[in-house]
């Protein structure tokens, strides 16, 4: 987990400690919730917890500390979180060791429902998969002002689909490319199908919020994530919530005016639609599978034909 210490200016975080109560945010409750909350209330100000799993093997004293150098090299291909999340290094200071560089993201939150429904929701998706599927969460970052923030390690290949869909005039050319947007479109809706198949939903699924990385879907931006209730599984309102992820995530891709026409283009043909609505069935399938028979419906074949639907709509 550690890398090469970069350049640039220090800012001091703060005091550093560790937490074994992280433990209990892979769950998402009310119990959980409320163990969560009295962390953070307990707080001070401009400090630092990590998770004791994740650094068992600093042995971090009562005059350890945290600093951040930002790079804002680390926003490619991540532009939209610019007003957000911050990327850069942090650097741990302790007694028994010195320099201990990280690369990461630091996400703050207004709300911390929001912050807890994302620790979660990463912590889950990660148990549930043979490989990363969403951030390794670090541990919390609380502000001089207050604000809480989840620091994430840093994952240079991530790629977000609004670098295709809503790329600028000052992207690359090959942004726009119809195989490059075949192949996102194709990914983001295999990371949905991942997502429902797996007991989640996403809550936000624009291109900006899925993401994929060489090996795959990636899950990003997870503050409006929802790991379904087994009891309420087969509710309409579970089904919506999967419909209402699949259309966020086909109507974004036309969000941008300027590009909608290249769009239409490129995903207009029935063979790249057929694509498209395979490809969600077979991450629904990936997902069912990797839960090792507990109980999902098969949200591919309930949502087959809306997939269809929202296809021909975005590309009339």
């Amino acid at each position: 987990m550690t890398s090469i210490r970069i350049s640039g200016k220090s800012e001091k975080f703060g005091n550093l400690t560790t937490s074994d109560e992280f433990l209990s945010w892979e769950i998402a409750d009310i119990i959980s919730e409320n163990r969560m909350r009295r962390l953070l209330s307990e707080m001070a100000r401009s400090a630092v917890v990590l998770d004791s799993v994740k650094y068992g093997g600093l042995n971090i004293g009562t005059k350890a500390h945290a600093s951040f150098i930002e790079n804002d090299d680390f926003l490619a291909s991540r532009e939209d979180s610019r007003h957000q999340v911050r990327f850069g290094q942090m650097v741990l200071n302790g007694a028994d060791f010195r320099e201990q560089p990280e690369l990461v993201a630091v996400k703050p939150y207004d709300d911390r429902a929001d912050l807890y429904r994302e620790w979660a929701a990463h912590e889950y998706i990660n148990s549930i998969f043979d490989r990363q599927v969403g951030f390794v969460n670090l541990g919390v970052y609380n502000d001089d002002d207050g604000t809480e923030s989840i620091i994430s390690q840093y994952d240079h290949d991530v790629i977000s689909f609004d670098a295709s869909f809503w790329a600028g005039d000052d992207d690359p050319a090959s942004a726009l490319r119809p195989a490059v947007m075949q192949r996102h479109a194709v990914l983001g809706m295999n990371g949905l199908g991942m997502f429902h198949g797996s007991r989640m939903t996403h809550g936000d699924a624009q291109a900006k919020n899925l993401a994929a990385d060489r090996m795959g879907p990636r899950a990003i931006d997870l503050e409006t994530a929802r790991i379904l209730d087994t009891d309420s599984i087969d509710d309409q309102t579970t089904f919506d919530q999967t419909r209402k992820d699949i259309s966020s995530f086909i109507q974004s891709m036309g969000m941008v005016e300027a590009n909608r026409q290249k769009v239409v283009e490129a995903l207009n043909q029935e063979e790249t639609k057929q694509r498209i609505v395979l490809a969600y069935e077979e991450g629904v399938r990936s997902g069912r599978a990797a839960l090792r028979g507990e109980y999902v419906p098969d949200f591919g074949k309930y949502n087959h034909d809306s997939i269809r639907d929202d296809l021909n709509y975005l590309t009339k």
